[in-house]
């Protein structure tokens, strides 16, 4: 793996959940690896006292869109992949309601393959294992981090439902070398 400045950059979209961004938010300050970027990107003007706060850490950037795409966070999503530097290895799409283990970033950005993803807990199978597969229905965004310039190669165009699996299929498209990583390091809300 290249030695970059930033391991992972990691966008989250988010509308109106501050509870829940906080738990989030804490999860990503309590990694043991400190080589990350957080963009939370808020969807629409208005906002929550957590995002009208001035961010503690200097990793932490929060934006508002102009205007609420209300489309599960894909429009926020795209947003992020165009702002974000390339200068990171890899790029991790997330919300703000998911949590992620204090070994994340250790665990999943220790390989040099351009796709890492993980095995989750979900709160819709009352926090059972989910095995990840990279099939549809099998994984979910915030489980795998992928290199960041076959992120934004990728991009995130798709409002559909299912724009999730539409931006996994276009990274697989790409050809990526793949990793798996047998362990739950993530847990869906």
């Amino acid at each position: 793996m290249n030695d970059p400045t930033v391991i992972l950059d990691i966008i989250a979209a988010t509308y109106k959940q501050d509870h829940k961004l906080k738990c989030f938010v804490e999860s990503i300050l309590c990694q043991t690896n400190p080589s990350w970027r957080l963009l939370i990107v808020h969807d629409g003007p208005d906002s929550l006292d957590f995002l009208k706060e001035e961010p503690k850490d200097k990793r932490i950037t929060i934006m508002h869109t102009e205007s609420r795409f209300d489309d599960w966070g894909h429009s926020p999503r795209e947003i992020g992949l165009e702002m974000i530097k390339s200068d990171s290895y890899y790029t991790l799409l997330t919300n703000c309601d998911n949590y992620y283990v204090p070994a994340f970033i250790d665990e999943m950005c220790m390989y040099s393959e351009d796709l890492v993803y993980c095995d989750m807990a979900h709160s819709h199978y009352r926090y059972l294992a989910r095995p990840s597969a990279l099939k549809r229905g099998e994984i979910d965004l915030g489980a795998m981090v992928v290199r960041t310039d076959m992120a934004k190669r990728a991009g995130f165009k798709s409002k559909t439902y299912i724009a999730d699996w539409d931006y996994t299929e276009n990274i697989l498209r790409l050809n990526p070398t793949t990793r798996k990583v047998a362990k739950i390091l993530f847990i869906h809300n």
